[in-house]
């Protein structure tokens, strides 16, 4: 295995082209964030970001772009807005994570959302979620018969608020592409509300989240594209999504809805709008990432593993980062839970500074 380290800024034309290549013939990889795309954007708003390019002979069979965030310690290139990270290679080629962290000159690289399949990363992974997604195959109207046959009358119960919603307060527009410039800022408004109640890191205080998610929106790729997605009563938007989609799949990365009409499921309400339009338009999977949200529970057509964990040579420097993360997780179920309230953003901030 040979590895050579370059800037992302400096990956030619060649190297985008076989990266892009290898996403498109590996199921696994059809993820937006795994684009060769997600990472060049990254890299013109962030310092650090470097890709390992991974050749067998004379054949590239991988890439892995990270963040340098000091001079031995990696992270995804989004950071926490990295919906999906790990290894991007070939199929059927074996890379030693090991030897690749060598090669790049790190002593670990953190990962919140490296996919099961992936299964070089076991040894270090800590924990797993489940990341869901509506399966949209075989078109919105075999997913709605698909969830009522398991039991759910969720969608029937959302399609009756819709319509009392519209009784109550009048016409109800959803737009699926609405890239109006304050859309985006009323999202950011009320996310970050969201952000401060629950006492997470506001992602948005930081230039270059907000800017990322401007050019995204603005950019003509066919293949990586930010959605901005509404629904609005009497033209005043009370939810708003904002997703990436990349060929056949549609990854939801911010949804968020006005507080005031919490009681008519707008967020829920919204997906829903949104998995229709898109089945119409060729999407096939609607990913809706990890997370014990409601919409996510009861809309979901199924679920993966995601993995999370540390990938080190250095055993102590494992057992030291799961220790941490076990004690955050006794913490936050005991009556000292209110320090992680206060450690948490602080945490956050070093993230994505």
């Amino acid at each position: 295995m040979q590895v050579e380290l370059l800037a992302a800024s400096l990956l030619s034309a060649a190297h985008l082209r076989v990266w892009a290549n290898i996403v498109e013939q590996n199921p696994e990889l059809h993820n937006p964030f795994f684009r060769p795309e997600f990472t060049q954007f990254i890299a013109e708003l962030r310092s650090r970001i470097e890709v390992a390019i991974i050749r067998d002979g004379h054949q590239i069979v991988g890439f892995f772009p990270f963040r340098r965030v000091s001079p031995l310690v990696g992270q995804p290139v989004g950071g926490r807005l990295s919906g999906a990270e790990g290894l991007i290679c070939r199929q059927n080629v074996d890379v030693s994570l090991e030897e690749l962290l060598e090669r790049v000159h790190l002593t670990s690289w953190d990962f919140d959302q490296v996919p099961e399949e992936q299964t070089d990363f076991a040894p270090h992974t800590f924990s797993t979620t489940e990341a869901h997604y509506i399966d949209l195959t075989e078109g919105y109207d075999a997913y709605c018969q698909l969830k009522k046959e398991s039991g759910s009358k969720r969608i029937c119960k959302l399609n009756s608020t819709g319509r009392k919603l519209e009784r109550e307060h009048g016409e109800v527009e959803f737009r699926l592409h609405d890239n109006r410039p304050e859309l985006l800022e009323k999202l950011i408004d009320f996310k970050s509300k969201q952000f401060q109640e629950t006492h997470y890191t506001n992602v948005f205080n930081f230039d270059w989240t907000q800017q990322l998610l401007r050019e995204l929106c603005e950019t003509d790729h066919l293949t990586l594209r930010g959605r901005l997605s509404s629904l609005s009563v009497a033209g005043k938007p009370i939810a708003i999504s904002y997703a990436l989609q990349s060929n056949k799949v549609l990854h939801g990365w911010f949804t968020t809805f006005d507080p005031e009409f919490s009681k008519y499921s707008p967020g829920s309400l919204l997906i829903l709008r949104i998995a229709e339009a898109a089945a119409k338009s060729g999407i096939t999977c609607f990913d809706l990432g990890p997370g014990e949200q409601i919409f996510k529970q009861t809309l979901k057509s199924g679920s993966k593993l995601v993995c999370s964990g540390t990938l080190s040579n250095d055993p102590m420097r494992r057992w030291l980062k799961r220790g941490i993360r076990e004690t955050k997780e006794w913490i936050s179920h005991s009556p000292a839970r209110f320090t992680l309230d206060v450690l948490r953003p602080l945490k956050g901030w070093f993230d994505m500074k």
